[in-house]
């Protein structure tokens, strides 16, 4: 039994990985043209689904909301500039959970141009 149970964690452990993978670059969240940008931090956002034998999703990626969730930890940030984009892929016996992670600036617009 105690060889049977060593040989399965054994196994899962050997189909199981993880990848990362730019998903990319831009420089800035929204349109900062002519507009006075103050960076006010830098911040993180993510989202993630499992998918169920890599074949059935339960979710989608969504850059708006990583978006929303980074510019949401910092007071005050409305955008985000030098924005970098990567996923990572985490592979387990039954499916893969999917992550993209969104970071960048955080800055305050205002409607003055510079």
């Amino acid at each position: 039994m105690k060889k049977e149970f060593v040989l399965v964690v054994l196994l899962a452990s050997l189909i199981s990985g993880c990848i990362y993978i730019p998903s990319g670059l831009s420089p800035s969240s929204t349109p900062v043209d002519n507009k006075k940008t103050t960076v006010v931090g830098h911040a993180e956002g993510s989202t993630g689904y499992f998918s169920l034998f890599c074949v059935i999703p339960f979710g989608s990626p969504d850059y708006t909301g990583a978006i929303k969730e980074a510019t949401a930890t910092v007071p005050e940030g409305s955008a985000l500039i030098n924005v970098s984009a990567y996923t990572r892929f985490l592979w387990v016996v039954v499916g893969h959970i999917q992550t993209l992670y969104v970071q960048g600036d955080v800055v305050r617009l205002s409607d003055k141009a510079k």
